[in-house]
């Protein structure tokens, strides 16, 4: 193989080097903005939970309240018995005391019934603010290391980029516009290998008189389907 694709190749490693390098950077602000909106899911809903909670114990205190109301009203009325003078009056007032209690046994199902379902939620609470703990640990690690592999990244860049300068300049000025080219139109692999008569980028099968020239002249030749610079691994 001669020594200007060699070079050429080496080229396209750093090249694709970075082009992976720079993917994975522009990938990692949406991968935290991702996590970071996760967290915040999982705030909003475990803050959603203690409001719902918060709305029962209200709802448990003002069926109270509604109780003792109600409980006042019966003992009222009770004491109003004495001084009811007729039998009409004593069956309305009878009536009235017996509404009073009907309603008395509806709130206190509805407060044990409450009270019960008070309890579950906060026994469902640990459970949930442990939970939301280990995430919210899990998560801001995981950001963390997203953030240093980020700083990690802009290091080897810099990196990178100084060694395609000096890979560069091992190509000849003609070639390397070429390359370079071709780089900006297809992006990716531009120099690749016969592969059993077929041109290695996009598959398709070379002219026998092409295959014999890659062979015997060593050669890069432009793949008339995808415009890639072809040689042969086995040039003589």
């Amino acid at each position: 193989m001669r020594e200007e694709i060699k070079n050429l190749l080496e080229l396209q490693r750093v090249d694709l080097e970075l082009d992976r390098i720079e993917r994975r950077k522009d990938e990692i602000p949406e991968e935290i903005r991702v996590l970071q909106k996760q967290l915040e899911d999982e705030e909003n809903k475990f803050e959603s939970f203690l409001e719902e909670l918060m709305d029962l114990e209200k709802k448990l205190k003002y069926l109270n309240l509604d109780l003792e109301e109600n409980e006042e009203r019966i003992r009222k009325y009770m004491n109003q018995l004495t001084t009811l003078k007729s039998n009409e009056e004593y069956r309305a007032m009878m009536n009235q005391i017996q509404l009073e209690k009907d309603r008395k046994a509806q709130l206190e199902d509805q407060i044990i019934e409450l009270m019960e379902k008070i309890e579950n939620y906060k026994q469902k609470r640990k459970f949930l603010e442990d939970d939301l703990k280990t995430k919210r640990n899990e998560i801001r690690k995981r950001i963390a290391e997203l953030e240093e592999e980020l700083i990690r990244i802009d290091d080897n860049i810099l990196v990178k980029r100084d060694e395609r300068k000096r890979r560069a300049h091992n190509v000849p000025e003609k070639l390397l516009k070429q390359y370079e080219k071709l780089r900006q139109l297809r992006g990716g692999e531009v120099v690749v290998p016969i592969e059993n008569g077929t041109c290695g980028g996009c598959h398709a099968e070379l002219p026998i008189q092409v295959q014999v020239e890659l062979k015997t002249t060593g050669k890069l030749i432009r793949c008339e389907h995808c415009g890639r610079l072809i040689f042969s691994l086995n040039s003589e």
